[in-house]
Protein backbone atom coordinates (compact mmCIF):
# COMPACT_ATOMS: atom_id res chain seq x y z
CA UNK A 1 0.00 0.00 0.00
CA UNK A 2 1.48 3.36 -0.98
CA UNK A 3 2.23 5.92 1.72
CA UNK A 4 2.08 9.67 1.48
CA UNK A 5 3.97 12.10 3.72
CA UNK A 6 2.38 15.45 4.48
CA UNK A 7 4.88 18.07 5.72
CA UNK A 8 3.22 19.97 8.55
CA UNK A 9 6.24 21.82 10.05
CA UNK A 10 9.44 23.37 8.64
CA UNK A 11 12.58 22.72 10.66
CA UNK A 12 14.69 25.76 11.57
CA UNK A 13 18.04 26.18 13.26
CA UNK A 14 17.92 27.23 16.88
CA UNK A 15 21.09 28.80 18.31
CA UNK A 16 21.77 27.32 21.73
CA UNK A 17 22.99 29.32 24.72
CA UNK A 18 26.46 28.91 26.19
CA UNK A 19 25.29 26.42 28.80
CA UNK A 20 24.57 23.96 26.01
CA UNK A 21 28.38 23.71 25.50
CA UNK A 22 29.03 22.65 29.10
CA UNK A 23 29.13 18.87 29.54
CA UNK A 24 26.68 17.13 31.85
CA UNK A 25 27.61 16.78 35.53
CA UNK A 26 29.12 13.31 35.69
CA UNK A 27 29.22 13.38 39.53
CA UNK A 28 25.42 13.51 39.79
CA UNK A 29 25.26 9.91 38.65
CA UNK A 30 27.29 9.06 41.76
CA UNK A 31 25.10 11.11 44.09
CA UNK A 32 27.26 14.25 44.29
CA UNK A 33 27.00 17.73 42.80
CA UNK A 34 29.57 19.31 40.52
CA UNK A 35 31.73 22.14 41.82
CA UNK A 36 30.43 25.64 41.05
CA UNK A 37 33.64 27.62 41.53
CA UNK A 38 35.63 28.86 38.54
CA UNK A 39 38.88 27.10 39.48
CA UNK A 40 38.21 24.41 42.09
CA UNK A 41 41.31 22.81 43.63
CA UNK A 42 41.81 19.13 42.85
CA UNK A 43 41.96 17.33 46.21
CA UNK A 44 41.99 13.77 44.89
CA UNK A 45 41.38 11.79 41.73
CA UNK A 46 39.78 8.39 41.23
CA UNK A 47 38.58 6.32 38.29
CA UNK A 48 35.61 8.66 37.79
CA UNK A 49 37.50 11.97 37.66
CA UNK A 50 38.81 14.87 39.75
CA UNK A 51 37.20 15.83 43.06
CA UNK A 52 37.21 18.87 45.33
CA UNK A 53 35.19 20.24 48.28
CA UNK A 54 32.74 23.16 48.42
CA UNK A 55 30.88 24.26 51.55
CA UNK A 56 32.07 21.12 53.28
CA UNK A 57 30.59 18.85 50.58
CA UNK A 58 32.39 16.65 48.09
CA UNK A 59 31.92 17.82 44.48
CA UNK A 60 33.07 16.66 41.08
CA UNK A 61 35.19 18.93 38.87
CA UNK A 62 33.99 19.50 35.33
CA UNK A 63 36.71 19.79 32.72
CA UNK A 64 36.10 21.48 29.37
CA UNK A 65 37.66 23.94 26.97
CA UNK A 66 36.46 27.44 27.93
CA UNK A 67 37.51 28.71 24.51
CA UNK A 68 35.22 26.27 22.72
CA UNK A 69 32.67 28.20 20.64
CA UNK A 70 29.15 26.91 20.93
CA UNK A 71 27.81 25.38 17.74
CA UNK A 72 24.19 25.84 16.70
CA UNK A 73 21.95 23.03 17.83
CA UNK A 74 19.77 21.49 15.12
CA UNK A 75 16.54 20.27 16.67
CA UNK A 76 15.27 16.83 15.84
CA UNK A 77 13.21 16.96 12.69
CA UNK A 78 9.51 16.55 13.55
CA UNK A 79 7.94 13.27 12.60
CA UNK A 80 5.89 13.58 9.47
CA UNK A 81 2.54 11.79 9.81
CA UNK A 82 1.95 9.09 7.25
CA UNK A 83 -1.40 8.57 5.59
CA UNK A 84 -2.37 5.51 3.64
CA UNK A 85 -4.38 5.29 0.46
CA UNK A 86 -8.04 4.57 1.07
CA UNK A 87 -8.80 0.91 0.50
CA UNK A 88 -12.44 1.81 -0.24
CA UNK A 89 -12.99 5.17 -1.96
CA UNK A 90 -16.51 6.04 -0.87
CA UNK A 91 -16.87 9.73 -0.10
CA UNK A 92 -14.68 12.81 -0.50
CA UNK A 93 -14.32 14.91 2.66
CA UNK A 94 -12.05 17.66 1.35
CA UNK A 95 -9.34 18.64 -1.15
CA UNK A 96 -6.33 20.57 0.19
CA UNK A 97 -4.07 23.17 -1.45
CA UNK A 98 -1.86 20.39 -2.82
CA UNK A 99 -4.91 18.82 -4.52
CA UNK A 100 -4.72 15.88 -2.14
CA UNK A 101 -8.16 14.27 -1.94
CA UNK A 102 -9.11 13.25 1.59
CA UNK A 103 -11.55 10.72 2.96
CA UNK A 104 -11.53 8.46 6.01
CA UNK A 105 -11.92 4.85 6.97
CA UNK A 106 -13.43 4.54 10.41
CA UNK A 107 -11.80 7.39 12.37
CA UNK A 108 -8.57 7.37 10.32
CA UNK A 109 -7.91 9.84 7.51
CA UNK A 110 -6.85 8.38 4.19
CA UNK A 111 -6.01 9.62 0.70
CA UNK A 112 -8.10 8.92 -2.38
CA UNK A 113 -5.95 8.01 -5.36
CA UNK A 114 -7.90 8.64 -8.56
CA UNK A 115 -5.10 7.04 -10.58
CA UNK A 116 -6.43 3.78 -9.19
CA UNK A 117 -9.20 2.74 -11.64
CA UNK A 118 -11.16 0.88 -8.95
CA UNK A 119 -11.07 3.93 -6.67
CA UNK A 120 -12.13 6.22 -9.51
CA UNK A 121 -15.06 3.95 -10.32
CA UNK A 122 -16.22 4.04 -6.70
CA UNK A 123 -16.07 7.85 -6.60
CA UNK A 124 -18.07 7.97 -9.83
CA UNK A 125 -20.87 6.19 -7.96
CA UNK A 126 -20.94 8.77 -5.14
CA UNK A 127 -19.09 12.09 -5.66
CA UNK A 128 -19.41 11.88 -9.45
CA UNK A 129 -19.50 15.69 -9.98
CA UNK A 130 -15.95 16.02 -8.59
CA UNK A 131 -14.67 14.09 -11.61
CA UNK A 132 -16.33 16.74 -13.79
CA UNK A 133 -14.72 19.64 -11.92
CA UNK A 134 -17.70 20.57 -9.72
CA UNK A 135 -18.13 20.51 -5.95
CA UNK A 136 -20.53 18.13 -4.24
CA UNK A 137 -23.66 19.72 -2.73
CA UNK A 138 -23.69 19.74 1.05
CA UNK A 139 -27.37 20.44 1.73
CA UNK A 140 -30.76 19.07 0.63
CA UNK A 141 -32.32 21.24 -2.09
CA UNK A 142 -35.86 21.83 -3.23
CA UNK A 143 -34.95 22.64 -6.82
CA UNK A 144 -33.05 19.98 -8.70
CA UNK A 145 -31.87 19.74 -12.30
CA UNK A 146 -31.20 16.38 -13.94
CA UNK A 147 -29.03 15.55 -16.96
CA UNK A 148 -27.20 12.48 -18.23
CA UNK A 149 -24.50 12.89 -15.59
CA UNK A 150 -26.72 13.06 -12.51
CA UNK A 151 -28.67 15.45 -10.29
CA UNK A 152 -27.60 19.08 -9.85
CA UNK A 153 -28.43 22.06 -7.69
CA UNK A 154 -26.81 25.39 -6.74
CA UNK A 155 -24.86 26.34 -3.62
CA UNK A 156 -23.12 29.69 -3.18
CA UNK A 157 -24.10 30.70 -6.68
CA UNK A 158 -22.30 27.73 -8.23
CA UNK A 159 -23.49 24.44 -9.66
CA UNK A 160 -22.90 21.42 -7.47
CA UNK A 161 -23.60 17.73 -7.96
CA UNK A 162 -25.87 15.89 -5.55
CA UNK A 163 -24.05 12.95 -4.06
CA UNK A 164 -25.45 9.44 -4.26
CA UNK A 165 -25.60 7.74 -0.87
CA UNK A 166 -23.28 4.83 -0.22
CA UNK A 167 -25.68 3.53 2.44
CA UNK A 168 -29.17 2.98 1.02
CA UNK A 169 -30.90 1.84 4.19
CA UNK A 170 -31.56 5.07 6.13
CA UNK A 171 -34.27 7.11 4.38
CA UNK A 172 -34.62 10.49 6.15
CA UNK A 173 -37.11 12.20 3.82
CA UNK A 174 -38.78 11.98 0.42
CA UNK A 175 -39.10 15.15 -1.67
CA UNK A 176 -41.81 16.20 -4.12
CA UNK A 177 -39.93 14.51 -6.97
CA UNK A 178 -39.88 11.19 -5.12
CA UNK A 179 -36.15 11.40 -4.37
CA UNK A 180 -35.07 9.56 -1.23
CA UNK A 181 -32.76 11.69 0.93
CA UNK A 182 -30.28 10.60 3.57
CA UNK A 183 -26.96 11.81 5.07
CA UNK A 184 -23.56 10.47 4.07
CA UNK A 185 -21.92 8.95 7.15
CA UNK A 186 -18.40 9.98 6.10
CA UNK A 187 -18.57 13.60 4.90
CA UNK A 188 -21.96 14.59 6.37
CA UNK A 189 -23.37 15.75 3.01
CA UNK A 190 -27.03 15.29 2.23
CA UNK A 191 -27.28 12.59 -0.42
CA UNK A 192 -29.86 10.86 -2.57
CA UNK A 193 -30.46 7.12 -2.48
CA UNK A 194 -30.29 5.72 -5.99
CA UNK A 195 -33.48 3.65 -6.06
CA UNK A 196 -32.64 2.43 -9.57
CA UNK A 197 -29.49 0.71 -8.35
CA UNK A 198 -29.95 -3.03 -7.82
CA UNK A 199 -28.06 -3.16 -4.51
CA UNK A 200 -30.02 -0.14 -3.21
CA UNK A 201 -33.31 -1.75 -4.20
CA UNK A 202 -32.33 -4.86 -2.24
CA UNK A 203 -31.36 -2.74 0.80
CA UNK A 204 -34.63 -0.80 0.68
CA UNK A 205 -36.67 -3.99 0.48
CA UNK A 206 -35.16 -5.05 3.79
CA UNK A 207 -35.02 -1.65 5.53
CA UNK A 208 -37.89 0.50 4.18
CA UNK A 209 -39.87 -1.22 1.43
CA UNK A 210 -42.52 1.51 1.16
CA UNK A 211 -39.86 4.05 0.12
CA UNK A 212 -39.73 2.26 -3.23
CA UNK A 213 -43.30 3.47 -3.74
CA UNK A 214 -42.51 6.99 -2.54
CA UNK A 215 -43.73 6.68 1.07
CA UNK A 216 -41.81 6.90 4.31
CA UNK A 217 -41.80 3.96 6.69
CA UNK A 218 -43.92 4.26 9.84
CA UNK A 219 -41.83 5.28 12.85
CA UNK A 220 -44.25 6.26 15.60
CA UNK A 221 -47.31 4.12 15.00
CA UNK A 222 -48.01 0.39 15.00
CA UNK A 223 -51.63 0.66 13.87
CA UNK A 224 -52.36 -0.92 10.48
CA UNK A 225 -55.22 0.80 8.68
CA UNK A 226 -54.92 -0.81 5.25
CA UNK A 227 -53.28 -3.76 3.50
CA UNK A 228 -52.57 -4.49 -0.14
CA UNK A 229 -50.17 -6.66 -2.14
CA UNK A 230 -47.31 -4.31 -1.31
CA UNK A 231 -47.77 -4.60 2.43
CA UNK A 232 -49.41 -2.95 5.43
CA UNK A 233 -49.99 0.78 5.78
CA UNK A 234 -50.47 3.27 8.61
CA UNK A 235 -50.80 7.04 8.92
CA UNK A 236 -48.35 9.50 10.48
CA UNK A 237 -48.73 13.28 10.44
CA UNK A 238 -51.64 12.95 8.04
CA UNK A 239 -49.53 11.00 5.52
CA UNK A 240 -49.52 7.35 4.50
CA UNK A 241 -46.57 5.37 5.83
CA UNK A 242 -45.54 1.78 5.24
CA UNK A 243 -44.74 -0.99 7.68
CA UNK A 244 -41.53 -2.67 6.64
CA UNK A 245 -42.71 -6.25 6.32
CA UNK A 246 -40.27 -8.87 5.20
CA UNK A 247 -43.01 -11.00 3.63
CA UNK A 248 -45.82 -8.91 2.10
CA UNK A 249 -48.40 -10.59 -0.15
CA UNK A 250 -46.42 -9.60 -3.24
CA UNK A 251 -43.51 -11.70 -1.91
CA UNK A 252 -45.62 -14.86 -1.85
CA UNK A 253 -47.28 -14.15 -5.21
CA UNK A 254 -43.92 -13.74 -6.87
CA UNK A 255 -43.05 -17.24 -5.68
CA UNK A 256 -46.39 -18.79 -6.59
CA UNK A 257 -47.88 -19.08 -3.09
CA UNK A 258 -51.25 -17.92 -1.77
CA UNK A 259 -51.35 -15.04 0.70
CA UNK A 260 -53.36 -15.69 3.86
CA UNK A 261 -54.77 -12.17 4.12
CA UNK A 262 -56.42 -12.54 0.70
CA UNK A 263 -58.20 -15.72 1.78
CA UNK A 264 -59.17 -14.89 5.36
CA UNK A 265 -60.08 -11.70 7.17
CA UNK A 266 -58.33 -10.64 10.36
CA UNK A 267 -60.96 -12.17 12.64
CA UNK A 268 -60.63 -15.59 10.98
CA UNK A 269 -56.84 -15.41 11.20
CA UNK A 270 -56.90 -14.52 14.89
CA UNK A 271 -59.29 -17.38 15.59
CA UNK A 272 -57.13 -19.95 13.79
CA UNK A 273 -53.62 -18.79 14.63
CA UNK A 274 -51.64 -18.11 17.78
CA UNK A 275 -48.45 -16.06 18.13
CA UNK A 276 -46.53 -19.13 19.33
CA UNK A 277 -47.59 -21.18 16.30
CA UNK A 278 -46.63 -18.35 13.92
CA UNK A 279 -43.24 -17.98 15.62
CA UNK A 280 -42.65 -21.73 15.30
CA UNK A 281 -43.48 -21.67 11.57
CA UNK A 282 -41.28 -18.61 10.98
CA UNK A 283 -38.28 -20.49 12.35
CA UNK A 284 -38.86 -23.42 9.99
CA UNK A 285 -38.45 -21.58 6.69
CA UNK A 286 -36.46 -18.55 5.58
CA UNK A 287 -38.63 -18.17 2.46
CA UNK A 288 -41.64 -16.96 4.41
CA UNK A 289 -44.06 -17.77 7.22
CA UNK A 290 -46.24 -20.66 6.01
CA UNK A 291 -49.22 -21.65 8.15
CA UNK A 292 -52.03 -24.17 7.74
CA UNK A 293 -55.65 -23.08 8.15
CA UNK A 294 -58.53 -25.49 7.51
CA UNK A 295 -56.14 -27.87 5.76
CA UNK A 296 -54.83 -25.20 3.38
CA UNK A 297 -51.29 -23.74 3.49
CA UNK A 298 -50.79 -20.02 2.85
CA UNK A 299 -48.13 -17.38 3.38
CA UNK A 300 -48.48 -15.02 6.34
CA UNK A 301 -47.29 -11.41 6.37
CA UNK A 302 -45.15 -10.22 9.27
CA UNK A 303 -47.62 -7.84 10.89
CA UNK A 304 -50.73 -9.98 10.90
CA UNK A 305 -51.14 -9.63 14.67
CA UNK A 306 -51.30 -5.85 14.34
CA UNK A 307 -54.97 -4.90 13.99
CA UNK A 308 -56.31 -3.19 10.89
CA UNK A 309 -59.50 -1.14 10.93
Amino acid sequence: MKSYKILILTASLVISNVSACIPDCWAEKLGYPCCKGNEPKVEFTDEYGDWSTEDGQKCGILVWDHNLRCAPTIPEEPQEPKYEECTICRSIISVDENNTIWSKEGSTKCIINLDNPICKKEIKNTNWSFLLGYDTCKEQHEYIYKDNEGLWSIEGGKWCGIQYCQNCMDVESIDKYGNLWSTDEINGNKCIINNLNASCIFSLKTSCRSALNGYMCCKNTDKVVYRDDFGSWGIENGQWCGFNEKYPCSWYKEKGYKCCTEIYNDKELYENLTPSYVTEQAELNNEGIFVEINGEVCGLIDNIFMSAD
